[in-house]
């Protein structure tokens, strides 16, 4: 299973904790696990490392990536989120799949920018795709960004709210 996310830890937050545990379980389970993220982009001051091994089938791997809270700053701004964090990852990670492709069975993505990453992997590499959405998102009408969301939500081949509000 290929795991793209934005934020793992040591980044400090909800979804980081959410897929501590994802990949705990798995490992448990005897799953291959591949964490593809970017260095802490919010929570400043922490240790990490580019390469981690964890249990016995777990590897991830952290690009670095500028942080400093623009991350929050760009929130409010879902286009611009979006080229905030979108390309560099895809490149990482379109580079991985060349070499280590045939290892993965799965991809599953972490939220919408995440999503739109796993959407273009799935298509390319022929994989089946799943996307967890942790975030509750306000209202969104039906042209631009909600045009491109509700592609990435056709497109995904199993969508999981993460809570009932998200569900919602």
């Amino acid at each position: 299973m290929l795991i793209l996310t934005p934020f793992f830890s040591p980044n400090i937050g909800g979804v980081e904790t959410h897929l501590d545990d994802l990949v705990e379980a798995l490992d448990e389970k005897d799953y291959r696990v591949y964490v593809q993220t970017y260095s802490p982009l919010t929570t400043p001051n922490v240790l990490w490392s580019k390469n981690e091994k964890r249990g016995s089938n777990i590897s991830i791997t952290r690009y670095k990536w500028l942080g400093k809270d623009l991350f929050h700053k760009l929130e409010n701004f879902p286009i611009l989120n979006l080229l905030y964090i979108v390309p560099y990852l895809f490149l990482r990670i379109f580079f991985f799949m060349m070499v280590h492709g045939r290892k993965i069975d799965i991809i599953h993505a972490q939220g919408f920018n995440a999503g739109l990453i796993g959407i273009v992997l799935k298509v390319l590499f022929r994989k089946r795709f799943l996307m967890s959405l942790h975030a509750v998102y306000p209202r969104i009408d039906g042209r631009g960004l909600g045009l491109m969301i509700r592609f990435i939500l056709q497109k995904s081949g199993t969508v999981l709210g993460m809570s009932k509000a998200v569900l919602r």
